[in-house]
């Protein structure tokens, strides 16, 4: 089974990623060959995940729906967009240099930009993994 292992940064879970659009309802999904590599922040907190408005215009993402999203500020409307989401590092990758895409696509709301990280990887994602944290900051990322 594929990996990524790591440490803490500043007590957060940071991974390199990449994003890559996906057109909705496409199955298989494409293969990516256009994508942006950026950090992503892992949040159990978060039901979905999110990506910001820089990777929106970067990949010129259209937008596929709106939906109303509640969080600790109240409840808005943000633009849905689809996405494909890559992982580096991965133990056991065919191409180490090339990100490993999880299967399938994800809808993700938009998202202000933020200086440490261009996504937040919610719940929609690390359910479909096994994460292990310790005490010692280290992690492993399981993946399906």
């Amino acid at each position: 089974m594929p990996a990524i292992e790591g440490q803490l940064t500043e007590r957060r879970l940071i991974l390199q990623i990449a994003i890559a659009p996906s057109a909705p309802g496409q199955w298989p999904p494409a293969f990516p060959t256009h994508f942006e590599q950026c950090n992503g922040l892992v949040d159990t907190g978060a039901t979905r995940s999110a990506i910001s408005t820089r990777i929106v215009h970067a990949l010129s993402l259209p937008v596929v729906g709106r939906r109303a999203v509640a969080s600790a500020k109240g409840e808005n409307m943000h633009d849905l967009y689809m996405i494909r989401m890559g992982l580096y590092g991965v133990e056991d990758a065919a191409v180490p240099a090339y990100p490993f895409f999880l299967d399938g696509a994800f809808e993700v709301i938009d998202w202000a930009v933020h200086p440490r990280f261009d996504v937040l990887i919610g719940m929609d994602v690390v359910s479909l993994c096994d994460l292990t944290l310790r005490r010692s900051g280290a992690f492993r990322l399981d993946l399906p």
